[in-house]
C-alpha cells in the first residue's frame, strides 16, 4: 500500500491472523532494525497488574513533560490525546503481551486506523500514535531506553543506560534510511537531512530548539 498505511495496517493483519497466534503464550513485535545485545529474559512479560501488556520507553522523551509527547492532538482522530493528559510516550517498535490481550489492542487499533482513514485522516505518528492512545487508560510494563537504545546518538552516550544496552536501535540509514523506506528520498539525501539537523541544533539559540532538533534526529532511527 506504500508508506504510511504498510506501518499502519500491521495492527489488521495481526488480528486477521488470529487463529494462529491466539494458541500462543505471548506475543511479541519489535521493529526489524532492533539487535538484541544481551539476553532477553522473563522481565519483559507483564502480568495482570500490567494489563498483560508490555511497551518501552521512547528515549527521545524519557524525562521530557507530558507536554511536549507528540500525542496526536487532533479531535477529529480516534489516537487524539488532548494536552496535560498522560505520563508516558511509548515507540511504536517494541511491545508485547499475552496474546488475548495483544490480540485485543491490535483489534482495536486496527478499527480505530479504518475509521480514520474513512474519514481521511492519518494519525501523526501512525501505528505508535494509535498504541499510546491504547495505553492511555492501562498499566503496561514500561521497559527503560536500554531496550530500545538507539545506535550513535551523542547526547544518550553519558546516560547509565549506556552500561547496560539490551537491545539497541541501528540507524536506519544503512538499511535503507528513514525515508528511503518511505518511498520518499534516497540514501545519499537521508544522510544529508541527519546533517541538516545537526547544523540546526549547533547554531539554535534556544535549548528548547536543540532540544527540538534532537528529538528529530532521534526520530530517524525509531519511524
Amino acid at each position: 500500500m506504500g508508506w504510511p498505511y504498510d506501518s499502519m495496517i500491521r495492527f489488521e493483519m495481526f488480528y486477521r491472523r488470529k487463529p494462529t497466534l491466539e494458541k500462543c503464550d505471548y506475543l511479541f513485535f519489535l521493529n526489524i532494525n532492533l539487535i538484541c545485545k544481551k539476553t532477553i529474559g522473563e522481565e519483559i512479560l507483564p502480568t495482570e497488574k500490567n494489563d498483560w501488556l508490555t511497551v518501552c520507553t521512547h528515549s527521545g522523551y524519557y524525562n521530557k513533560p507530558i507536554n511536549t509527547y507528540p500525542y496526536d492532538r487532533n479531535p477529529n482522530c480516534t489516537a487524539y490525546i488532548p494536552y496535560n493528559t498522560g505520563k508516558h510516550y511509548a515507540p511504536g517498535g517494541f511491545n508485547d503481551g499475552r496474546s488475548s490481550e495483544f490480540l485485543k489492542f491490535c483489534e482495536i487499533c486496527h478499527q480505530n486506523v479504518r475509521i480514520d482513514l474513512k474519514n481521511k485522516i492519518i494519525a501523526l505518528w501512525h501505528d505508535e500514535s494509535y498504541l499510546n492512545k491504547y495505553i492511555l487508560d492501562k498499566n503496561p510494563l514500561i521497559m527503560p531506553i536500554n531496550y530500545m537504545y538507539p545506535k550513535n546518538v551523542k547526547w544518550l552516550k553519558e546516560s547509565h543506560f549506556s552500561k547496560d544496552i539490551k537491545m539497541e536501535l541501528r540507524d536506519k540509514v544503512h538499511y535503507g534510511g528513514h525515508y528511503y523506506l518511505r518511498g520518499a528520498i534516497n540514501i545519499k539525501n537521508t544522510k544529508l537531512n541527519k546533517l541538516k539537523y545537526h547544523i540546526l541544533k549547533f547554531f539554535a539559540i534556544s535549548q528548547e530548539k536543540k532540544d527540538e532538533y534532537e528529538l528529530m534526529l532521534s526520530r530517524l532511527y525509531y519511524d
